[in-house]
C-alpha cells in the first residue's frame, strides 16, 4: 500500500482506540459493534483506494493497462469441502489408488464431533457443514441458504446433476463420496425446506447480533440508565433472541420431518456460529 493508504488506516486505528477506550470507561456492551465498524471502515477505505488505483485501468507501478480480470470478484463456494484424487473406487472396495483430475471426489460430509467418540451415534452419523456468507454481512452470522452443490462455484458433475451419487471410498472408516459438491443432505431435504430453515436461523442471528436491531438498542439504553441492573430483569421480561434459536432448533429436531428421516440440526452455538451443521445418517452405496 502507498503512503496515503497507510495514513488513512493509521487515522482509523487511532480513532478506533478512542472509541474502544470510551466504551470501556462507560462500561457499555457495544465493543463488538465498535470493532465491526472499525473493520468495515478499514475495508471500505482500502477498497475505495484500490478502486481509485484501477478505475483508469492502469498499473500504478508500470503505467501499463491492467487486464480486465482484476475486476472479477470472487465466486462463493462451500469452503468446508475439499477434493481428493487418492481413494478407492466403489467397484474395487478398499483398494486405494490415485485418479485423474476428471475423477476427483469431493469430501462433503465429516465425522460427527458432537457425538461421544466411539459411540454408536458417532460411528453411524456424519455432519454436513453449511458455510457462512461473509460477503453478505460481517455484523452477524449469515449462513448459505442453498444446498451444498448449488453454490455459484460448486464442483459439478453433469451425469449426477443435483443428486448425491457415491463414486469413491475415502477416510479411515471407509466413507462414501461423490464427484460433485452435492452432499447427502440433499437426500433428506429439498431446497425449499432447507432454505426455510436457514432463513429462520439467519433472521434470529440478525436480531441477536446486529447492533442496530430494536432488541439491542432497547437493551443498551435500559442497561445504561439502570447502571446494568436491567440485565437481571431482562431475562424475565424481554426474551433474548438466543432463546428463540434454542426453541427453533428444538422445534425442528422434534418435527416429523427430521424424526422420520433421522436427521438433526446442531445448534449453531455448538459450532461457535462458524457453520450451520446438520447431522445425517452415514451414507451407504
Amino acid at each position: 500500500m502507498n503512503s496515503k493508504e497507510d495514513k488513512a488506516i493509521a487515522v482509523i486505528l487511532i480513532g478506533s482506540q478512542l472509541i474502544i477506550g470510551y466504551c470501556q470507561r462507560v462500561k457499555i456492551s457495544l465493543l463488538g459493534g465498535a470493532n465491526l465498524l472499525i473493520i468495515k471502515l478499514i475495508g471500505n477505505s482500502i477498497e475505495s483506494m484500490n478502486d481509485n488505483n484501477i478505475s483508469d485501468g492502469t498499473n500504478e507501478l508500470s503505467g501499463d493497462r491492467e487486464p480486465e480480470s482484476v475486476m472479477i470478484k470472487p465466486i462463493f463456494f462451500n469452503y468446508h469441502e475439499f477434493s481428493e484424487v487418492y481413494y478407492s473406487d466403489i467397484s474395487q472396495f478398499v483398494e486405494f489408488k490415485g485418479h485423474s483430475e476428471d475423477e476427483t471426489i469431493c469430501i462433503t460430509h465429516f465425522p460427527n464431533v458432537y457425538a461421544e467418540l466411539g459411540s454408536s451415534e458417532s460411528q453411524n452419523t456424519r455432519i454436513v457443514r453449511i458455510p457462512r456468507r461473509f460477503e453478505t454481512t460481517i455484523e452477524y452470522p449469515s449462513f448459505s441458504n442453498v444446498l451444498p452443490g448449488a453454490e455459484p462455484a460448486a464442483m459439478v458433475n453433469d451425469d449426477d446433476g443435483m443428486e448425491f451419487v457415491p463414486h469413491g471410498i475415502y477416510d479411515d472408516d471407509n466413507q462414501y463420496f461423490g464427484y460433485s459438491s452435492v452432499s447427502p443432505l440433499s437426500i433428506y431435504l429439498t431446497q425449499e425446506q432447507f432454505e426455510e430453515i436457514v432463513e429462520t436461523i439467519n433472521k434470529h442471528c440478525k436480531e441477536l447480533y446486529s447492533v442496530t436491531t430494536a432488541y439491542n438498542l432497547i437493551d443498551f439504553f435500559l442497561e445504561t440508565v439502570t447502571l446494568t441492573l436491567w440485565r437481571w430483569v431482562a431475562k424475565r421480561v424481554y426474551p433474548n433472541p438466543l432463546y428463540k434459536i434454542d426453541d427453533y432448533v428444538d422445534h425442528i429436531n422434534n418435527s416429523d420431518l427430521f424424526k422420520d428421516r433421522c436427521i438433526k440440526l446442531i445448534h449453531p452455538r455448538d459450532s461457535g456460529f462458524l457453520s450451520l451443521d446438520f447431522q445425517i445418517p452415514k451414507p451407504h452405496n
